[in-house]
């Protein structure tokens, strides 16, 4: 529709973007930073300029059994801060029904899964040098900003009064898993030198702890620039403990593997969709060739629960392109020439104002 003008936007420029545009939808990819600790200021002032929220929260699998997925709901979201016009949309049926019952919903709730991971059921089939792909998660054991980022004891983020236990036991689990990971990735690369392993951390690791452990072994390639749908287009199979990528691979139909011990902690769907592979048992990996070794039963015991998009015959992107569609068709237009000069105009405040205090504000600190 040429009437509708899309505007893709980092957090921070969407917040200042918000001051001046009223009368549009703002689809928020988690853009609000903490939903369920007062972060409404931001909301009230969309509302105020006759904006609509469609909001979808960037994650939605959890680790542990249901009453954990609680837990971690109740502290991440406060849906019913939305207004009627807005609309919530949600991972999976239990999540809706979860909210709808624990809290006083004024907006329309949509169960839609997520749309990136719809990019997965089409990506590539051909054309993989890449012979394993391992992702790691370990922001506790192995955090970017080192352990005094979680364990000073003075990071809001991060309650010691409330969360102590868990804290302690999120590291120590970790850390066995990484360790699990890290001793794979050695015994794979030291019996197999041809093969090429890519070991890609999480944004929020530590990048040079594996590029330093494993420097001197040439077949293990260290590095996370590359955007995870590439990355995995390129691999014959993945190993992973408790990261999304198990459900991204089963979607792309390439064999995921994890460890099923080191793997209880973490998200049950990332084990579900995973084989187990015993340490002692590494040639496993280059057999396999498809997820069809993934029980039916197994999935549609507990992993259809969490996400709707293991549906076949469900697409998320479309459902969310309809949405917003209808949504934008109730609000103002704009010229694109007056988009483009208030995102210029907001784009030289975030640069010239914003990022130079928030840089004083954290040396400061």
């Amino acid at each position: 529709n040429s009437n509708i003008v899309v505007v893709i936007i980092e957090q921070q420029l969407l917040r200042l973007l918000s001051f001046l545009i009223t009368n549009a939808v703002f689809f928020g990819k988690h853009f609000f930073s903490k939903p369920r600790h007062k972060d409404d200021r931001y909301y009230r002032r969309i509302k105020k300029g006759g904006g609509i929220v469609v909001y979808i929260h960037e994650e939605g699998v959890f680790s542990g059994e249901k009453k954990d997925w609680e837990k971690i709901l109740f502290n991440t979201m406060k849906p019913s801060i939305f207004h009627e016009d807005d609309i919530l949309l949600l991972w999976s049926e239990w999540q809706k029904s979860f909210f709808e019952t624990n809290f006083k919903l004024k907006c329309k709730t949509v169960v839609s899964g997520h749309p990136r991971f719809d990019i997965y059921k089409d990506l590539p089939k051909t054309n993989k040098p890449y012979d394993i792909l391992v992702n790691t998660s370990f922001s506790y054991s192995n955090h970017g900003q080192g352990l005094s980022f979680i364990f000073s004891g003075k990071n809001p983020s991060y309650n010691f009064t409330k969360d102590k236990n868990y804290l302690f036991e999120s590291y120590f689990s970790q850390t066995s898993s990484q360790s699990w990971i890290e001793k794979l990735v050695f015994r794979i690369a030291s019996t197999f030198p041809n093969k090429i392993i890519i070991l890609r951390p999480h944004p929020s690791e530590n990048l040079d702890h594996y590029k330093t452990l494993f420097k001197t072994i040439r077949n293990v390639k260290v590095f996370r620039d590359e955007p995870i749908e590439n990355a995995l287009s390129k691999s014959k199979a993945v190993i992973q403990v408790g990261c999304t990528t198990s459900i991204e691979a089963f979607l792309a139909n390439i064999p995921c593997y994890t460890s099923y011990e080191y793997g209880a902690n973490r998200a049950r769907i990332t084990k579900d969709l995973s084989i187990d592979l015993p340490i002692h048992s590494i040639e496993e990996i280059f057999k396999s060739k498809s997820s069809a070794l993934i029980s039916d039963e197994i999935i549609s015991k507990y992993s259809n629960l969490v996400l709707k998009n293991l549906d076949p015959q469900h697409s998320s992107t479309d459902q969310v392109a309809n949405i917003l569609h209808q949504s934008s068709a109730s609000q103002n237009g704009y010229r694109v020439s007056f988009i483009i000069s208030i995102i210029i105009l907001t784009s030289l405040v975030y640069l010239i104002l914003y990022w130079p205090i928030k840089i004083l504000y954290y040396v400061s600190k």
